[in-house]
């Protein structure tokens, strides 16, 4: 069994929770925690945006530290409280701020999407949009990140149109940025999915095929798997079956996205088609090793759709 990287959202709730401590002057939590989360930065999957959330919380940490190293040494009645002394680094270093509170509810929000409750992951992205302008114009990919981030909550509660409004600046944003193929594929693919909700089929095809071709151009078999399934799903929805089913076995031929957690889902959706094009024995022997495969994985949906 291959080992999984530990989700960067619940890296980010444990800085927030880091931040609570900082706030509130609470030392020997916090600094627990900052060693706990330090360990955990190799086990952590790759973004860019939290590690800069954690340079900056690092920051704050030592402003902590010096603030009170002075009182330490002070052995007199009248300290300043704890209010004054975070009053007192809030006004020097305002920007910083600002950029924390962005990121505090950026990854909040991001941790309320992993654990699926994707209201309240929408209501912490907008508390961070009110902090976007904190981020620089120029800086587009950290724009563009919060932009896809968005729309992938909106789409898990159906909200098509604000979802198709965020992944369009993020796909404008990425695609200019010829390093972040990958978040352009996955905006492509954004854009897909919802414009499917809203049946516009023909305009779901062309994004999934403007992402199966990056992905091709980039050798990125993960997405060109998912990409070969999406529109294998697109042409179900339309019972193409015959042009489905070519797809989902593309899909599945691809190991990488065999092993990934679509798998069971493109055999599934494979078999389905295959019944209805009257290949009923392949289809039954599929059923069977799908039914095991989304046994040993857990996946309950699956295990019933089975």
């Amino acid at each position: 069994m291959k080992n999984k990287m530990l989700p960067s959202s619940e890296v980010g709730n444990k800085i927030n929770e880091w931040y609570g401590y900082i706030r509130t002057f609470s030392i020997p939590d916090a600094e627990v925690l900052k060693n706990e989360i330090k360990e955990q930065l190799d086990q952590m999957e790759e973004d860019q945006d939290l590690l800069l959330y954690y340079s900056l919380m690092e920051f704050r940490h030592r402003l902590m530290l010096e603030s009170l190293e002075p009182l330490e040494n002070m052995r007199i009645e009248q300290q300043p409280s704890l209010s004054d002394l975070l009053s007192d680094i809030e006004r020097k270093q305002v920007r910083i701020k600002g950029v924390l509170d962005y990121y505090y509810n950026f990854f909040r929000g991001q941790y309320e999407f992993y654990q699926k409750n994707y209201i309240e992951a929408i209501n912490c992205y907008k508390l961070a949009e009110l902090k976007l302008n904190v981020i620089p114009q120029d800086e587009k990919i950290e724009r563009a990140e919060f932009h896809y981030k968005v729309a992938a909550a909106y789409y898990r509660i159906k909200q098509n149109m604000f979802s198709l409004h965020h992944a369009e600046i993020a796909l404008n944003m990425f695609k200019k940025n010829e390093d972040y193929i990958t978040k352009t594929i996955s905006s492509e693919m954004m854009l897909g999915a919802n414009k499917l909700d809203l049946l516009r089929h023909d305009e779901a095809e062309e994004h999934y095929k403007n992402a199966l071709i990056s992905a091709e151009i980039a050798d990125d078999r993960l997405s060109i798997g998912l990409a070969c399934y999406n529109i294998g799903l697109s042409y179900a929805f339309q019972n193409k079956n015959q042009m489905a089913e070519e797809y989902f076995r593309k899909a599945l031929a691809i190991r990488e996205h065999y092993a990934s957690d679509k798998g069971v889902k493109t055999t599934f959706e494979l078999a389905f088609v295959l019944f209805k094009n009257e290949k009923t024995v392949e289809a039954q022997n599929l059923l069977d090793k799908g039914l095991k495969q989304a046994n040993k994985e857990g996946e309950e949906e699956y295990l019933a759709k089975f």
